[in-house]
């Protein structure tokens, strides 16, 4: 989460400063017993306004002393009191028109139908327009974008006037850091540009960006790692009849041309490329003036790509040696600030100390302690040094909270190695003021880039997760994309499952754990709940620009990196269930909510193995504490049944479900939603076991229920649909399959949208039953969305997007398109395994269900196309040719 830096510090002219001052001095005849000063809309600043302001509040309010003052809004402006609240030092009115022209970012009101919405002003719409983002209601929530006529948006006053509010109340506690000056940081001057250079020196393995390029423009701003300099041949031209301005212009050798000719790069005035005789060219030595680098690409499916590129093409990132500080640091920098920092949030913390403190010296408050020497005086270990854990949290945090939850998560890992870890936290590492526009040597490359980089570099992210009742990490877009970069990352190079860790503060710690035993499916709930879209940063530039990047970066956009993002909070939320059970007296585990919480979550992640065991244990002491016919044993009943049918072991799960459905029968009715899902679940076990006529009439009796009970378009409704059009298809009876396939698809588009798993799952079924109508033509755009909004919602390697994958290859085979089938049907199968292994299993698949269904089924049908496509895909053509002509 970078500090908002997009934009300078405005450099007034001579006589703005002079209006300013006039402005701030003027007089006006007034009741009030003290001065009054009038100042702008807003402070006129482009960046940071509200510390910017603070640093000059002696200019706006000349001769009136901050110290312990209080700020007390007005009507007009706001008052400085004394601390007591009585007497007023100065009252200050704040314009309220604004002189400059609105620009992206300002917060604004828009007029519309009547009503003042604030908000963010983001772009330019058609002329005479701007799209803004307006906040409504008491929250002040984000809603949609809106466009509003230009003549109907203006400047927000009371924005403006809280931000002079604010820097007025910061400008003391400024003072006092910089008064303070924590280990003498206040009092560092400036590094030399040489002494920077040679810190900041790249090698080999460094990270880096690209800008400046002249002849691949589009790669400027990529991130880079750096693989080997190379050194270049500098050269004179003489003797040049041709070209005689040319002579004695030096370059560099780029490479060989044609004809015993090579190309050179004239430095300035020339600065262009030209091929010349070996004969033309005086030898001066040699230079390092290239860099070999590969492309940092985060998106999935981008093969690395490497480039040779000038030196001077080459910057190395901005805080570049990245930098941690030591949990001794942390707490040592808490209690040296403890009066200023009362239940202040780590935003509070930058802007009170840290900003401060780093103001002179131009560096991040770590590499002030690294020039300072800094150590732990108890250990003498240093205080700052390469980090190895990178901190990604919300500055909206308590700043005590922050600190706690970074030494706890430090305090978890091996004890001989709490001494050796360093934090990156980015109001330590990262320099807090401004640092240059995107493109220069100071700034090569946005902020998402860093983040890229550094996350990867370190290769250890923890997550502060809180408050977890109300997760603020899901709503903000830096901590977002920091998740997205660590399990990219992660799962790119085989990294550790340890490179993401989730921690919450200890102070939530007892709630959390309550929470896990009592209400553990709410806590799933939460973190399924992701909606990237709506994710916000403290400026509109870095939320376009963290927006922009997930979108360029995923295939799936914001959805895919729900979907990533979900699952790796599953993953710790079940670590944390599983070590809750743990600590659980066994008798008490196996009838309690979390064991059959955990166990849905483990089944929903494919972790079936996992989820066995939790649901046998409960099963077997529900049997014995409540009885067989108990509704929770039921459930239980029930649960293990459906795990191991989808576990295969269908012989085992069928007494279980015949016995869950015939007791619900008994106790609460055909009609019960109970009994239905019941019914629905033994009709899908006797499918899969090849009994499709015993089946039909329980799929027949639960989608007729359902119609009466809860309507045509309830989901229950909408799956039985499915699931009788799925048994009808199975059996052959493709027409009368086929009405209730539409049906599903079409209420399905309705009802949820067309990327909901079940719509697509309907679409594909759809795609399936024209394929085996031998309707190819009308099939082919169903099974091709499927597969598209797989590959953007899911993944690659999802199962679902497999099937899609292998689907869409068997009907490009069926109509002939070899070509275009072929490499879908490899990726299919490599990415589910090497192809000799997969060969006796698709064959095993095949066997049974010549043995169940018959030769002329359509999934026997469909097996022997796959036979087929595994040999095609192994080179073995002799054998598919057969499989393709019988299927």
């Amino acid at each position: 989460m970078p500090e908002p830096c997009l934009a300078r510090k405005m450099e007034d002219s001579l006589a703005e400063r002079a209006l300013l001052h006039a402005i701030a001095t003027a007089r006006v005849p007034t009741d009030r017993p003290c001065p009054t000063r009038h100042l702008v809309i807003a402070p006129p600043y482009d960046w940071s306004r509200t510390y910017m302001a603070a640093k000059d509040m002696e200019e706006y309010l000349p001769g009136v002393s901050l110290d312990a003052t209080l700020v007390e809004a007005t009507e007009d402006g706001f008052d400085v009191l004394t601390s007591d609240g009585v007497t007023s030092l100065v009252h200050v009115v704040v314009e309220r028109q604004r002189h400059q022209p609105l620009r992206p970012g300002d917060p604004v009101v828009a007029t519309v139908a009547g009503v003042g919405l604030e908000g963010d002003l983001l772009r330019e719409g058609r002329p005479g327009e701007w799209v803004i983002r307006a906040r409504t209601g008491g929250d002040q929530r984000p809603v949609e974008e809106i466009t509003v006529t230009a003549s109907d948006v203006t400047f927000s006053w009371r924005v403006g006037r809280d931000m002079w509010m604010k820097a007025v109340r910061l400008a003391p506690l400024r003072l006092a850091a910089r008064k303070a000056d924590w280990l003498g940081i206040g009092s560092l001057e400036p590094e030399s540009e040489d002494a920077k250079a040679a810190r900041r020196a790249l090698s080999a393995g460094d990270p880096a960006a690209l800008f400046g390029l002249q002849d691949e423009p589009e790669l400027n701003g990529q991130g880079v790692t750096l693989l080997e300099k190379l050194a270049r041949s500098r050269v004179r031209v003489h003797g040049l009849a041709s070209k005689p301005e040319l002579n004695g212009s030096v370059g560099e050798v780029e490479g060989p041309a044609l004809d015993e000719r090579v190309f050179v790069r004239l430095d300035a005035p020339h600065n262009k490329t030209v091929s010349l005789k070996s004969s033309n060219l005086e030898e001066l030595g040699s230079s390092d003036g290239r860099w070999r680098v590969r492309l940092e690409r985060l998106g999935d499916g981008d093969a690395p790509m490497e480039r040779v590129v000038s030196a001077a093409a080459v910057g190395a990132l901005p805080n570049w040696p990245f930098l941690g500080v030591s949990v001794a640091c942390l707490r040592a920098f808490a209690r040296a600030h403890e009066a200023l920092l009362v239940d202040t949030t780590t935003e509070d913390v930058c802007e009170r100390v840290c900003k401060p403190l780093t103001e002179t010296a131009g560096d991040s408050l770590a590499a002030c302690l690294v020039r300072l020497g800094a150590v732990d005086p108890v250990t003498g270990v240093p205080f700052a040094a390469a980090p190895t854990i990178f901190v990604s949290h919300a500055r909206k945090y308590l700043f005590r909270d922050l600190v706690d939850a970074v030494c706890a998560h430090v305090s978890s890992l091996p004890e001989e190695e709490h001494e050796r870890h360093y934090v990156w936290l980015d109001i330590f590492s990262q320099y807090q003021h401004w640092i240059g526009d995107v493109g220069t040597a100071q700034r090569p490359c946005n902020w998402d880039v860093v983040f890229q980089l550094t996350t990867a570099a370190i290769g250890h992210t923890c997550l502060v997760f809180a408050p977890w009742r109300d997760a603020v990490p899901l709503r903000r877009a830096w901590m977002l994309w920091e998740v997205l970069c660590t399990l990219t990352a992660q799962r790119t190079t085989g990294g550790a499952s340890s490179a993401l860790r989730v921690r919450l503060p200890p102070a939530e710690s007892d709630d959390f754990q309550a929470a896990l035993v009592n209400e553990f499916d709410v806590i799933a709930a939460s973190v399924a709940r992701i909606d990237s879209r709506s994710a916000e940063c403290f400026t509109r530039e870095d939320q376009a620009m963290v927006h922009a990047a997930i979108d360029r970066t995923l295939k799936g956009g914001h959805t895919e990196l729900d979907a990533r993002l979900s699952e790796a909070l599953r993953e710790w939320l079940a670590a944390e269930g599983r070590a809750a059970l743990a600590r659980m007296p066994r008798e008490e585990r196996a009838t309690s909510e979390l064991q059959n919480q955990l166990g849905m979550l483990l089944h929903a992640q494919g972790k079936l193995d996992e989820a066995e065991p939790l649901w046998r244990e409960e099963l077997e002491a529900q049997r014995a504490t409540l009885g067989d016919r108990h509704p929770d044993t039921l459930g239980s009943i029930n649960n293990l049944g459906s795990l191991l049918k989808s576990q295969g072991k269908l012989e085992e799960a069928e007494p279980l479900l015949r016995e869950a459905l015939e007791t619900r029968r008994a106790t609460v009715g055909d009609r019960h939603p109970d009994t239905l899902a019941a019914i629905n679940n033994l009709g899908a076990l006797l499918q899969d076991q090849g009994k499709l006529d015993e089946a039909e009439p329980l799929k027949r009796e639960a989608l007729e229920a359902r119609r009466a009970t809860l309507g045509d378009r309830h989901p229950d409704t909408l799956a039985s649909i499915h699931n009788l059009g799925s048994l009808l298809h199975h059996q052959g009876k493709l027409n009368e399959a086929g009405p209730l396939r539409r049906e599903a698809l079409e209420a399905m588009r309705a009802t949820l949208g067309d990327r909901h798993p079940n719509t697509l799952c309907s679409i594909n079924a759809l795609g399936g039953l024209l394929k085996d109508q031998g309707k190819l033509d009308e099939a082919e755009p169903l099974v091709r969305e499927a597969l598209e909004v797989r590959r953007a919602t899911l993944g690659d390697r999802h199962p679902d997007t497999l099937t899609s994958i292998s689907n869409l290859g068997s009907l490009l085979q069926n109509q002939g398109k070899l070509d275009e089938a072929e490499p879908l049907v490899r990726e299919a199968l490599e990415n589910q395994g090497k192809l000799d292994e997969a060969e006796p299993l698709v064959r095993e698949a095949l066997e049974a269900k010549r043995a169940t269904l018959g030769d002329r089924h359509p999934y026997t049908l469909a097996s022997i196309g796959n036979l087929g496509a595994l040999l095609h895909a192994q080179g073995k053509l002799d054998e598919a040719e057969p499989l393709y002509r019988n299927a």
